[in-house]
Parts: C-alpha cells; sequence; structure tokens
C-alpha cells in the first residue's frame, strides 16, 4: 500500500514562507526529578538581546545577557530565599545551580532592588536563573535605563536568565519549596517523537476584530487550518490534528483531520513541515456572533500506525499521547474579538494569544505592548512613513467611521505630546481580485479624509491616540478603503501588534491586502514582514445616512484632490453601464468643462480633467446620468 486517504481537505497547494519568531520556541525550562513536575515548560520571556528583548517596544539599552540559544546548564534548581529588598539568605547554595526566583512584576519596570538581587544571584556564582513572572504572558528580563549604579551594574550581568508563566512556575516553585528539583535550561533538545505547531503555522482570521453589525446570521465564514512540523528524529507518517472554537467556555466548534501518507517520498520527515491542511467544514454559525472575546485552540498528536494497512476510517486510528516527547509546542491558542464600535486588523482586547491575562473587555483598543519597528528609512530627515489597515465587507454599509485610533511611540524615550500626524482614508478603487493579480496596485485611491491634521496630546513615550474625522465616512458594501496614519517625525513611530496573525488566514484564503505600508512616497503590500499587524482601529457606528446624501440610486461621486491646480479626478459609481455627461460651470453657471460622450461602466469610474486654463476659484462640477444630476464643488488654486 503506497498511500492512504488523507482525510482532511487540502486548501492550498503551494508553499508557504513566513519569517520565524526567532528564540523563545527554541528554548526550554525542563525538570528530570521529580516525577510529579517532570517534562518540559515553555519559556515565556528571555533577557538576550540577541533575541527577544526589544520586542515590548522602545526600551534600551539592555542588559549584557549571553546568548542563551546557546545556552545548556543542567544542574539543580534552587529557590532563592531573601529576608528584604535584594538580600539573599542562601547565597552558598546557588553556586554552579539554577536559581530560581519570584518576579515583583515585569522586569522591564521592576524596582532597583529587584535588578539588585539579579546582581547578588550572580555574584553567588549561579549557572543560570529562573524568574517566575507574575504573568502567564510573554515578557523578559531587562533593564531600561542606566541613569543609576544598580543600572550600569546590571550591564554587567553575563549568566542567562530565563522566564516562566506564572502558572507553570508556581507548579515548581511549591514542589521546590519541599523537595529537590533538578533538570536543564537552554537550547531545546531533539527527541525522537516530537511534533510541533506555533502562531506561524495555523489560519487566524484576516479581521482579528470585527464588528457585530458584519458577523450576523449568514455573515459568517471562518476557515480553519494548519500545518505541522516533524521536530523530531524520527520519520513518521501519520497524525492527528484537532481545532476547537470557544466562547465564554461554551465549544462553538470542533473538528479533526488525520493526516496520513505513507509514500516514502511524502512522509514526514525530521525536520520536515506539512504543506497546510483544513477540516473537513469551516465554521459557519447560524446565529449571530455575540460581542467578547473568542478563542482558537489547535493541538496535534501521535496516533497508532501499528494496523494502519487495514484501518478504514479516522476513527481506527487512535491517539498515542503519550508518544510525544516534548508537549509543549503541540498547542496553539489565539483569539479574535467582536465589538460594537471597533474594527482592526490586530485584536484590541489584551487576552491575545497564548498566557495572555483575561482582562475586563473593552470596547476600545487596548493592544497589549505592541512594538515599534526599526527602519534604516526612518533615521532620514524628511521622509514620510504611514502604518495603513483596509476594510472591505459585503456589508460596509451597515457602518461608518466616525474616527480613528492608534499606538503611536518616541523612539527618543521622550513625551509624544505636540508632535504632528496626518490621517489619510482613501476608496481604494483600483480593480484587483487578490495581491496576485497583475493590476495590483495604488493607481485609484480616492481620498475621503485628506491629510487630516492632528497633534498628539498624550504625555506618555507611547499611547493610544483617537482622532475624530471632520465627516464621517460612511462605507459601501464590497468597496475596499484604505486608512493610513501618517508622519514625518524622525523619533515618531507607530505601533504594531506582535502577537495578532490575522495575515496568515487572510493570505491563505484568498491573498488579499490587509496592512499596506508607506514609506517615502511609494505604497507596499504588506506591512513590515509576515509577524505584526499595524495597532490601529476604524472606530464604526451605524449609518445614519443610506449612502452619501446628494447621490441618486445609481450613481455616487466624489472629485480629488481639492483644491485642484492642473488636474482633477473624477470618481462616479454606477449600479449598470451607462451614458454619462459631465460638465464644469464657474459660480455665474457659465459652463467651463463639458465632456457628452462618456460610456460609463458597472462599479466605480475614474476620470481625469484638465483644470490648467481655469482660473483660480469655486467651481461646480455636474454628473448626469438618466436625467439625474449630482453635483459637487471643487476650487482651483493655481
Amino acid at each position: 500500500m503506497k498511500i492512504i486517504l488523507l482525510f482532511a481537505t487540502l486548501f492550498i497547494t503551494g508553499s508557504f514562507f513566513a519569517q520565524r519568531y526567532p528564540g523563545l520556541d527554541s528554548v526550554v525550562i525542563e525538570v528530570s526529578s521529580p516525577a510529579s513536575i517532570k517534562g518540559t515548560y515553555k519559556v515565556t520571556g528571555t533577557a538576550d538581546n540577541k533575541c527577544y528583548a526589544w520586542l515590548d517596544g522602545p526600551v534600551g539599552p539592555f542588559w549584557g545577557i549571553d546568548d542563551v540559544m546557546k545556552t545548556a546548564v543542567t544542574a539543580k534548581f534552587v529557590l532563592v530565599k531573601d529576608s528584604t529588598g535584594a538580600n539573599i539568605t542562601n547565597a552558598a547554595d546557588l553556586a554552579g545551580n539554577i536559581a530560581v526566583v519570584y518576579s515583583g512584576g515585569t522586569y522591564n519596570s521592576a524596582p532597583m532592588r529587584y535588578k539588585q538581587k539579579l546582581i547578588n544571584i550572580q555574584a553567588a556564582g549561579a549557572a543560570a536563573v529562573i524568574i517566575i513572572s507574575s504573568v502567564d504572558s510573554e515578557t523578559y528580563a531587562g533593564g531600561n535605563s542606566t541613569k543609576t549604579a544598580v543600572d550600569q551594574a546590571a550591564l554587567a550581568i553575563t549568566i542567562p536568565l530565563f522566564v516562566i508563566g506564572n502558572t507553570d512556575g508556581l507548579k515548581i516553585g511549591k514542589v521546590l519549596s519541599k523537595e529537590p528539583v533538578s533538570g536543564y535550561v537552554g537550547k531545546m533538545k531533539t527527541y525522537d517523537y516530537d511534533l510541533k505547531i506555533d502562531r506561524t503555522s495555523v489560519v487566524a482570521p484576516r479581521v482579528r476584530t470585527n464588528v457585530t453589525a458584519l458577523v450576523q446570521e449568514g455573515d459568517v465564514n471562518m476557515a480553519f487550518g494548519l500545518q505541522v512540523k516533524n521536530n523530531g528524529l524520527k520519520t513518521h507518517i501519520a497524525f492527528r490534528a484537532k481545532v476547537k472554537l470557544e466562547f465564554e467556555n461554551k465549544i462553538l466548534y470542533r473538528d479533526s483531520s488525520l493526516w496520513i501518507n505513507d509514500v516514502d517520498t511524502l512522509r514526514l520527515k525530521p525536520k520536515d513541515t506539512t504543506k497546510f491542511f483544513g477540516f473537513k467544514t469551516n465554521f459557519a454559525p447560524k446565529f449571530d456572533l455575540a460581542k467578547g472575546v473568542y478563542k482558537v485552540t489547535y493541538t496535534v498528536n501521535f496516533v497508532d500506525t501499528s494496523n494502519y494497512k487495514t484501518n478504514t476510517s479516522a476513527a481506527d486510528f487512535k491517539d498515542l499521547l503519550d508518544q510525544e516527547q516534548n508537549s509543549i509546542d503541540n498547542s496553539y491558542s489565539y483569539t479574535f474579538d467582536i465589538a460594537d464600535s471597533v474594527f482592526a486588523i490586530a485584536t484590541i482586547s489584551s487576552y491575545t494569544d497564548n498566557y495572555r491575562t483575561k482582562q475586563t473587555y473593552k470596547n476600545v483598543p487596548d493592544w497589549s505592548g505592541p512594538v515599534y519597528l526599526a527602519s534604516t528609512e526612518f533615521a532620514t530627515s524628511g521622509y514620510e512613513q504611514g502604518t495603513c489597515i483596509v476594510l472591505s465587507d459585503k456589508n460596509a454599509s451597515r457602518l461608518q467611521a466616525d474616527g480613528i485610533t492608534f499606538a503611536a511611540f518616541n523612539k527618543e524615550r521622550k513625551a509624544v505630546k505636540g508632535q504632528l500626524v496626518k490621517i489619510n482614508v482613501y476608496e481604494w478603487a483600483d480593480k484587483f481580485t487578490s495581491m496576485g493579480d497583475t493590476v495590483f496596485g495604488f493607481k485609484n485611491l480616492i481620498p475621503l479624509v485628506d491629510r487630516q491634521e492632528y497633534t498628539l496630546q498624550d504625555t506618555s513615550i507611547w499611547n493610544y491616540e483617537y482622532v475624530k474625522f471632520d465627516s464621517p465616512v460612511r462605507f459601501e458594501n464590497n468597496k475596499r478603503y484604505l486608512a493610513c496614519i501618517h508622519s514625518k517625525d524622525s523619533v515618531l513611530a507607530f505601533g504594531y501588534d506582535k502577537l495578532s496573525v490575522s495575515m496568515f488566514g487572510g493570505y491563505l484564503q484568498d491573498y488579499q491586502p490587509v496592512n499596506p505600508v508607506y514609506l517615502n512616497g511609494k505604497y507596499y503590500r504588506t506591512g513590515f514582514g509576515y509577524l505584526y499587524t499595524p495597532a490601529v482601529a476604524f472606530n464604526v457606528s451605524p449609518q445614519t445616512v443610506n449612502g452619501v446624501t446628494e447621490l441618486d440610486a445609481n450613481a455616487s461621486v466624489k472629485v480629488y484632490p481639492n483644491p485642484v491646480s492642473t488636474a482633477l479626478n473624477v470618481a462616479f459609481d454606477l449600479q449598470n453601464a451607462m451614458d454619462v455627461n459631465i460638465t464644469v460651470t464657474d459660480l455665474s453657471g457659465k459652463v467651463v468643462y463639458a465632456n457628452k460622450s462618456l460610456k460609463g461602466d458597472a462599479g466605480t469610474n475614474v476620470m481625469t480633467i484638465d483644470t490648467k486654463a481655469m482660473n483660480n476659484g469655486m467651481y461646480v462640477l455636474n454628473v448626469i446620468s438618466d436625467n439625474n444630476v449630482v453635483s459637487k464643488k471643487f476650487t482651483v488654486l493655481q
């Protein structure tokens, strides 16, 4: 028998490449004894400035830490005992061992005495430190200032620091307070049986914060899928993948898929990764999605293949949960939000991905530790950067955008207050099906909010800012809208959510644009790699007027730029193809331009009118179709 049926739907045939999130998935904390807590534990952060220290934003310089990727320490775990502050009462027990210490908070903002405690642990001769975080979230140990003697001394720390989430850390700490614990910290070991999934290998929604008005009955159809890596030394022919969707601890959807292939060239060999594969059904509920946080969990495990040649269905392959030797990367969860008045590519709740702490759900952006991304172009005087998101939905006319919220950083660690940004919102009228189309581009961007200026108000180093539009943007069904925050300030950067992976789902399903960027006069189809989504959101409300008030049922009209100097762009929408007449008059009614032979196509049409010969002043453009007239005023300013 050369091949057995793959009990799954393959929905992508080509390879999918994504930049891998370095560091944390390559290091591990492993307990070898006692048996009650034996196993591998996820490292949720490090203090390695080559690995992860940069991820939580504009903090630095960082403590001088050995490269944890090269670390391998096998020793006893010793719980650090102290009296007050940074004083250690069992320093003699730490020499050559792995010190375990409880944190007093996240480490980039911990009190000076905590930094001093770590200095004292190194002075006592500890080989490495495991820091038990006060939360389960991803974090790191690092210094963000060199203003004090303690900070200066912290830069000399060279032993590796590993952070473990609170739940796992307490499990180890409680046992350690009663009996000896031994183990290992450092680079992930190699096992015979080790399957792996992570945030870069699962399908997630393109839109991670959707609006209740857009997820009503029949409007939701989510795809689920993943790829699995053989991280072990043995070749495998089968495993089972599962997916589960939960809301408020209730399971809304679950499915499983058996991957099996015994063709020699197609078996899952060591370090190989499968192509993306899906499940039997997608999630298409017959009910509205309520406001709140939804959690999707993927898991993977080995199955018994001893009788695979005679098995006839997926149910014949029994799960072998105990064959997996490194289970910390056999499960991955992400969340998505449903909100009443926010649309964003990133998640807005702080309960975002694995090991996040759930807070009260808010209907405003609350991204947890967005990251700014450095670029050599940002250092150039006079550059302009723009961070963008895309909105498009078959029911978009239910909503209007009243404003926009974004995260902003000052890279010089000063208050962002007083810095100028500009907001653009466009109807993206280019006619393309996907980013793979040869006609894909940014040629027809019709301004709806045209470089509206806003001065940042907050006095923090990084913050969230809300900008109300001068007038609402009324969305229309099935059109693309591109919203961008622009700046020419060389020290100002816009935030990105480091945990949302919305673009993977979007790219795999239909390869639509998600988060373009603008740099120095040019738009780029995607943002900074595949790992980050912009911390930008539309603030929306129900549309109070159906369409633009001046428009008839057959046409809508937009003119730009306004004021105009040499060439006026005119965009108009038609439900059906028809003849259109366009005239321009001055305020006295005199016709200064006429086009009576224009054939309009169904959909968006764009044309250009030469205004170089027109005198400065205000004019009226008239679009006439089926005896209906739509008028727009514009100003010529040579």
